[in-house]
Formats: structure tokens, sequence, C-alpha cells
């Protein structure tokens, strides 16, 4: 503890912490002031925050990505709303007036219908008054031509018919024995007995007699097949004549069956009402049609709209759900990484702040024509990453202007850089600037940490300052030191402008046997 709240330059060191690094200075006055546990602390927050504060940013796009999914379905439309709510009863007025707009239809689809039938039931008054007035002509006919007088002629024409033709019949045989007996081939055999004729040899001798029979019975085939050819033709007159009046018949009989199946139909045609026009019920019908697909085509756009917008709020209760499971924990590690960042600030800049003023009383109380100013941190060029009042961590990306959790304004990032302006820059003013500042740090370091012993240790401190500067600033070192509370100390020197200065002396000789040391008052 005490070794540590000694002041020790090395040689050629004097000016170092004014020279360095700001990022080293930092880590410098860090081990001063013991910040390492601090700065630990906050680091290991900072990264559980960074960690947590992506998985947040990640439910808040969520949270984002629904929001505007359902921003979209509610006022993203030529008919906004302005809730699911809204949206539900418009969709339920357009369920409604799609019922009643297909009931339209239903109900002029029936009334066409019955129109329909209306008109064909009574398409069938002229034409069972056609039937009726056709029937009566037809019957008239038929009375005309009286079938049964017609079926009496018919059968007796047939009879005449039948007759004539098995009298040609009888003829043609006739002939035909008459014929073999002229040529004197007769057999003998009597075709009307069946017995043999005694006289056959006679008959046969007898051709001329025979001849002329034979010629007889040919005449008498040919007039009997003229008489049959006058029977035939006659027989089918009257068959054709009785054919047609048999068809009359069964054609009006026909006619009467289908007028006694009508007559129902008609009665009723007769009875029914003026039935409503087809062609104007049909044109409303299609109208109706017209608007029901209209009514069909709203009523799906409402629903689907209503589909995707509860889908999105429920997707966004489940996304700020999910946000705010974190939340709390988010919050505590904020506050956290704040505390730890402005406590590490605090004290640093507090303790530099008091080790500045007392270095700048040091300069001051040697008479010496120089002040300095330290800065702990300043505002870089880049946005912040983190939010200063919440400790929220902000996107990469520098169009981001507030911070997410808290709506606070994003400043610039504070950039740990301990910084010196001097008053008078040179390489003198550096070191004694450097030198003050080191003891007036020991002093608040032996004060803070209640360590009893203030000895300084100095290695050649002016060895970089040309004569001049070391003549007088070695006659302000011993006022420097009793400034800065320092009981004793041990200065390491070549240069006589230095010792000359000091209030004693160990001077070290090198002999031919060693060197040796003798102390000066």
């Amino acid at each position: 503890m005490a070794r540590r709240a000694t002041c020790f330059l090395q040689q050629r060191e004097a000016a170092r912490l004014v020279l360095a690094d700001p990022a080293e200075r930092v880590g410098i006055v860090e081990g001063w002031l013991r910040l390492e546990r601090l700065s630990a602390a906050r680091d290991s927050v900072q990264a559980k925050l960074w960690q947590l504060t992506e998985k947040a940013r990640g439910a808040l796009s969520a949270v984002s990505l629904a929001e505007e999914l359902l921003r979209r379905e509610l006022v993203g439309h030529a008919e906004p709303v302005l809730s699911v709510e809204s949206l539900e009863a418009r969709a339920r007025e357009a369920r409604a007036s799609l019922r009643l707009a297909t009931g339209d239809v239903d109900g002029l689809e029936t009334r066409l219908d019955l129109a329909r039938r209306h008109e064909a039931s009574r398409a069938m008054v002229p034409e069972y008054r056609e039937l009726v007035a056709v029937g009566r002509a037809l019957a008239k006919e038929v009375a005309d031509l009286d079938v049964p007088a017609l079926e009496v002629e018919y059968t007796r024409l047939s009879k005449v018919e039948r007759q004539a033709s098995q009298q040609v019949t009888a003829t043609r045989e006739d002939a035909q024995r008459k014929g073999v007996i002229s040529l004197g081939q007769f057999d003998a055999r009597c075709p009307v007995a069946e017995m043999t004729c005694p006289v056959a040899d006679k008959i046969n001798a007898d051709r001329k007699r025979t001849g002329a029979l034979a010629k007889a019975a040919r005449d008498a085939v040919a007039a009997a097949h003229l008489i049959q050819l006058a029977a035939e033709a006659e027989e089918q007159k009257a068959r054709a004549r009785l054919q047609e009046a048999q068809r009359k018949a069964e054609r009006l009989e026909l006619m009467r069956e289908r007028q006694r199946k009508m007559l129902p139909a008609y009665e009723a045609a007769r009875a029914l009402p003026e039935s409503e026009d087809v062609e104007a019920l049909g044109a409303q019908l299609d109208a109706a049609r017209h608007a029901a697909a209209v009514a069909r085509d709203a009523c799906q756009v409402l629903e689907g709209r209503l589909q995707r917008a509860e889908r999105a709020e429920r997707e966004l209760a489940q996304a700020r759900e999910a946000a705010a499971k974190d939340a709390p924990r988010l919050a505590a590690l904020g506050e956290a990484a704040v505390l730890f960042g402005r406590a590490r600030r605090q004290v640093a800049e507090g303790a530099v702040g008091e080790i500045e003023e007392e270095a700048n009383a040091v300069l001051r109380g040697a008479g010496i024509d120089l002040s300095f100013a330290v800065s702990w941190a300043r505002e870089g060029k880049d946005p912040a990453r983190q939010c200063e009042a919440c400790g929220w961590g902000y996107p990469s990306s520098a169009k981001v202007k507030q911070c997410g959790s808290c709506g606070a304004e994003r400043g610039l990032n504070q950039v740990q850089r301990l910084e010196f302006e001097l008053s008078n820059r040179s390489g003198a003013a550096e070191d004694l600037v450097g030198l003050s500042f080191q003891l007036a740090a020991s002093r608040w370091l032996r004060t803070d940490r209640g360590c009893a012993w203030a000895s300084a240790s100095l290695d050649e401190p002016l060895a970089q300052m040309d004569a001049a500067n070391r003549r007088a600033f070695g006659a302000k070192l011993g006022p420097m030191l009793k400034a800065s509370s320092f009981v004793q100390s041990f200065i390491i020197s070549h240069s006589p402008e230095v010792l000359a200065a000091l209030p004693g002396q160990i001077v070290i000789e090198a002999g031919p046997n060693g060197s040796t040391i003798r102390v000066v008052a």
C-alpha cells in the first residue's frame, strides 16, 4: 500500500503521462484510482445488456412489423377503419348485405320460375283448343266415311277376288289337260272319274276337235285372268279406303284420349291469373345477381382483411408480451450500466479534477507561470452507442435519433480520453506539467488511502531540459515537492543546477578500489 502511494519517476519519464496516448493515460489513471473492478462490472453488465438489447430489439421489430401489418389492414385500404372492432362491424354489415342480395336473387328466381311455368301452362290453352277443332273435323270425316260399310264392301270384294283367283286356277288346269289331249298325249286317265278312259285312243286320234277345245280353254283362262285382275284392283281399292278410314278412326281416338288427359291442365290454365312479365323478371334477376356478386366480392375482401387484422393483432399481442417479458431485467441492466458508467466517470472525473487543481496549485506555489486543464472524456464524431439515460443500446444505423426504450434524444458517443491542455506548450512545460500532475496524484492517493509514508524518488527528472531550464526548474523543484506534502525525497541527478537546489546530497564517487559514498550537508 505504502509503495503504491509513493511517487517514483524514472529517468526521462517526467512528461510520460502528458505525452502518452490518451487511452493509455486512462489505463494509468484507472490503475491509480482502482477502477478495474468497477470497469469490469460495467463491461460485464454492458455485455449482458447488449445481448438482451439485441433480443429486445428483435422483439420490438416484431412489434413494429405486427403494428405495420395491422395498420395496413385497418387504414391501408380505400375504406379505412380505426380498429379491428370497426372492421368486424363492417364485415358483419357486408355479410348482412350479402344475405339480402342473395335473398333477392332467390326470390326473383322463384318468381321467374313461376312466371315461366304459368306461361307454359297458359300456352296449353290454344293448343287444347286447336286439338279440339282438329278432332271435330276429323270426327266428321270418320262419320262420313262409314267404316262398317267399308268393311262389308271390302269383305265382299275380297270374296269376289278369291273366287276370280280360283276360277283362273280351274281354267288353267282345264287348259293344261286339253292341251295335252290336243297333242295326242292323253294318258287314258280320267281326271274326273279317276279311272282309265276306255276311249283314250279315240280321243288322242281326234286331233282337230281336241285342238279347238284346247284353244277355247286357253281363251277361257285369259278371260278368267282379266276378271281376276279387275277383282284384285277393286279389292285393293276397297282395302285402301278401309285402311284410311281405320287410320283416321284410330287418330281420332288418340286425339280424344289426349284431349281427356289435357282437359284438367287446360281447365287449370284457364283459371290461372295473369303472370308477371318473364323478360322484365329476367332483367331484374340479372341486376340482382350482379348486385349479389358485388356484395360477395366486398364481403370476401372485408373477411380477408378481418382475418389478417385479427392475426396481426394476435401477433402484436404476442410480440408485446415477449418484449415486456424481458423489460424489467433490461431496465435493471440498463440502470446498472448507467450507474456503473456514471460512477466510474464521476469517480475518475472527481479525482482527476482534484489532482488537476492540486497540480496547478503546486505550479503556482513554485512560482511557475504555467497551468493546464485535464479532461476525462469528450464527445466523439459518431452517434452514441448507448443511451445515457437508460443504458439502451442503439443499433449501428446513425438514422436512429431517439432511444427505443425511454425516448431520449441520441447524442454523440462519449470517448474516454485523458487529455492535457497546457497554457504553454514546450518540452520543459510538458515535463513540469507531467511532474506536477504525478506529484499531485501521489498526494491525492496518499490521502485517499490513508498512507503515512510520503516519499518521492526522481531519477534525472530534468535530463530533457536545457541548462537554462534546468537552472530555472531546479530552483522550483524543492518548493514543488514541499507543496506536494512529501516528507522525504530522493533525487538522482548529474545536473549541478539540480544538486545546488537540494538541501542535502549523498555523493557517490568511483575510485580505484570501488565506489565511495559520502553525505554533503
